[in-house]
């Protein structure tokens, strides 16, 4: 959580500078379903499952940027991103494997 948490506030840092006239704020897509309604075992899947497409995505989206930007700070952000979460995916799937 530490290290997304950083990642977050620098991205929101350099998009501000960088963008200063960007006043948009992004709506997402709500990711987990009501688990109110299903077990804790089935919870613990949805999240598992939820969670690994969510950081495939941001790999995607980071490979994108080191195949089209050229801002070196970016660039460092995505390769530490690609790091960071193909291991996450890989402790998620060991998880979801024992499950």
């Amino acid at each position: 959580i530490d290290v997304q948490n950083k990642e977050i506030s620098m991205m929101k840092w350099r998009l501000a500078s960088w963008y200063p006239k960007n006043t948009e704020t992004p709506s997402y897509m709500k990711m987990m379903p009501n688990l109110s309604s299903i077990s804790w075992k089935e919870a613990d899947v949805a999240f598992l499952q939820g969670m690994i497409s969510h950081h495939q995505w941001a790999i995607e989206m980071a490979e994108a940027v080191l195949r089209e930007d050229h801002r070196a700070e970016v660039r460092s952000l995505a390769a530490d991103i690609i790091a960071t979460q193909s291991k996450e995916i890989a402790t998620m799937q060991t998880m979801l494997q024992s499950q």
